[in-house]
C-alpha cells in the first residue's frame, strides 16, 4: 500500500478513538450538570466501546462507575468522582 492510499483499519481506529473521546466529554459535561441519568447512559456507551476496542481497562472502569451510579433516578454513591477520573485515565492510556 502506498502512502497515499487510505488504510481502512487505521481510519476505523481513529474514528473509534474520536467517538470514545466524544462520549467521555459528554459524560463529564453531564456529571458537571448533575444529570445522573445521562451519566449512566454515557457510562454504558463507554463500557460497550471498551469491549468493542478490546480494552479491559475501559470496560472495567466503566462498569465500576455504573455500579456507583446506581439505578435510574437515584443519586450516585460516594466515590463516583474518583471512578470518573479512573475512567478518564483508562481512556487517556488507550488514546
Amino acid at each position: 500500500m502506498s502512502p497515499r492510499e487510505p488504510d481502512p483499519d487505521r481510519e476505523a481506529h481513529f474514528l473509534a478513538m474520536a467517538e470514545l473521546s466524544l462520549e467521555a466529554q459528554a459524560l463529564s459535561e453531564a456529571a458537571l450538570l448533575s444529570d445522573w441519568d445521562e451519566v449512566r447512559f454515557r457510562t454504558f456507551r463507554l463500557m460497550e466501546q471498551g469491549f468493542d476496542l478490546r480494552s479491559r481497562a475501559i470496560a472495567q472502569t466503566a462498569h465500576d462507575l455504573s455500579l456507583l451510579m446506581g439505578p435510574a433516578g437515584s443519586t450516585p454513591a460516594p466515590g463516583y468522582g474518583a471512578a470518573i477520573a479512573a475512567l478518564s485515565q483508562a481512556i487517556g492510556d488507550l488514546i
